[in-house]
C-alpha cells in the first residue's frame, strides 16, 4: 500500500493511547487516507479497542507507580525496539504519549492538546518544563488553531517551521443534514415539538461550558416565551456539576421544556439531536475549534459561540451567532435573539452553515494535510537524552 504513488509508505508508528476519542479520530481520517499504521501503547490494555490496527503494550500491565513511571518503561522499551529505515513515529499527545517518544531516542513527531498547552503553567513547573522538552525534541508538531500555534512559538519555543497546523474536521459519514420530512420525523421520535425553536448544548456539562448559566437563561426566557425547548447532552459529565444542573431546572416550573440526555451516546446518536435542532450552544472559557461545533454545523444546526479567538476561522460564516455576555442575562438575550429568527432566515442559516462546514473542512482537504504530515517529516530530528 503506498500514500504516493511514486513511494513506498514508511512505517508509521503512533505512540498512543489507543482508547482515546482523539486518536481514533486520527484512524478514521489514516483509513480514509489509505495509511497503514500501527501504534505502541504506553498504557494498560483495556477492553474496546480499535479493530484491524495492530498494537503493542510497552508497559506491562502489572508496572506500579503513577502515568510517569508508566510512561518512562513504556520509553525505554521503546528505545529498544529496532526501526525500519524512514520509520515514522508520531506521540498523540505530549504529557505521556510524548514523554515515551522522547525517550525513545527516535525522530518523532508530537500531536498537543489545548489543555496541555494552555493549562502548563497551572500544573506547576515540572510539568511545563516536560511539556516544553517534548516539544522541542519533535521534528514537527501538529496544532489546530492559530492560537494554539501562536502559543507554541511565543511560550515553547517552537520554531513556525516545524508546526503544521489543521483542524481534524469531522466524520461526514455520520454528520450531515437530512430532508425536512426527516427532519420532522426525527423530532417526532425524539418527542421534541416540530414547529418550535429547539436549540442543543453539545457539550460536556461542567462550569468550563457554563451550562448552569447557559440553563438558568433558558428557564428565564420561558417566563415570557410559550415555546422554545432545550437539549442538553451532558456526556461524560462531572457528577457534583451535574447535580447542580438538574437542581436548577427541578426548581423551574419549566423543567419539561429541558430535556436532559444523561447517557453518553455515540456519534450517530449525538447526529439525530444535532439534525432535529436549529441551533447548538458552545459557549466555554476556552477552547480550540471543537470537533463538536463542526459535526453541529453539518447537521444543519446553528452554532451560537463563546466570542473566542480559536473560533475566527468560523467568523466567515456570517450565520452564526456570537455570545460576548455570559451572565444569566445575557443567556437569555440571546435565546430571545435566536427565538426571533424568522422560519425563512432560519433555513438559509442553517444551510449555510451546512455549505460553509463541508467547503472549509471536508474530510478531502483534510487527509491531504495527514498525508503532507508524513511527507514532511523531517530526516535529521533535534538531538534528545532521557530526563535526569
Amino acid at each position: 500500500m503506498t500514500v504516493h504513488q511514486e513511494t513506498q509508505q514508511p512505517t508509521i508508528t503512533l505512540i498512543a493511547n489507543p482508547y482515546s476519542v482523539h486518536v481514533l479520530r486520527w484512524l478514521q481520517l489514516y483509513e480514509k487516507a489509505d495509511i497503514e499504521v500501527r501504534i505502541e501503547s504506553p498504557e494498560r490494555k483495556q477492553e474496546g479497542g480499535p479493530t484491524g490496527v495492530p498494537i503493542e503494550h510497552l508497559a506491562p500491565g502489572w508496572v506500579p507507580g503513577p502515568s510517569f513511571m508508566r510512561y518512562r518503561r513504556a520509553g525505554r522499551a521503546a528505545r529498544k525496539r529496532q526501526r525500519s529505515t524512514g520509520e515514522i513515529l508520531h506521540a498523540h499527545c505530549t504529557s505521556g504519549s510524548g514523554y515515551t517518544a522522547l525517550l525513545s531516542r527516535h525522530p518523532y513527531i508530537v500531536t498537543t492538546y489545548g489543555s496541555e498547552v494552555f493549562g502548563a503553567a497551572e500544573r506547576g513547573w515540572m510539568y511545563r518544563w516536560m511539556i516544553k522538552r517534548v516539544l522541542r525534541g519533535a521534528t514537527l508538531v501538529t496544532a489546530t488553531t492559530p492560537k494554539m500555534a501562536s502559543t507554541l512559538v511565543n511560550e515553547f519555543g517552537v520554531s513556525e517551521d516545524r508546526i503544521r497546523m489543521f483542524s481534524l474536521g469531522y466524520d461526514s459519514s455520520v454528520f450531515s443534514t437530512v430532508e425536512e420530512k426527516e427532519r420532522r420525523k426525527l423530532r417526532r421520535d425524539l418527542e421534541l415539538p416540530s414547529t418550535e425553536r429547539v436549540w442543543v448544548i453539545n457539550r460536556r456539562s461542567l462550569s468550563l461550558y457554563r451550562t448552569v448559566e447557559v440553563v438558568s437563561g433558558f428557564l428565564a426566557f420561558c417566563l415570557d416565551h410559550a415555546d422554545g425547548q432545550l437539549v442538553v447532552l451532558s456526556g461524560d459529565d462531572d457528577a457534583a456539576y451535574s447535580k447542580q444542573l438538574r437542581d436548577v431546572i427541578a426548581a423551574s416550573q419549566y423543567a419539561s421544556r429541558v430535556h436532559l440526555v444523561g447517557e453518553f451516546l455515540p456519534a450517530e446518536g449525538v447526529a439525530k439531536w444535532l439534525r432535529a435542532a436549529d441551533f447548538a450552544i458552545s459557549v466555554p472559557k476556552t477552547d480550540q475549534l471543537s470537533t463538536s461545533i463542526l459535526e453541529a454545523m453539518a447537521c444543519g444546526a446553528i452554532p451560537v459561540l463563546s466570542d473566542l479567538e480559536a473560533y475566527q476561522q468560523l467568523h466567515d460564516c456570517e450565520a452564526i451567532h456570537r455570545v460576548t455576555d455570559y451572565t444569566v442575562e445575557g443567556f437569555t438575550r440571546m435565546f430571545e435573539e435566536t427565538w426571533s429568527t424568522s422560519t425563512k432566515q432560519l433555513q438559509r442559516n442553517r444551510q449555510q452553515c451546512a455549505e460553509f462546514v463541508t467547503d472549509r473542512f471536508s474530510e478531502s482537504t483534510i487527509l491531504d494535510h495527514v498525508r503532507e504530515l508524513y511527507r514532511l517529516q523531517a530526516v535529521d530530528a533535534p538531538e534528545t537524552r532521557e530526563a535526569a
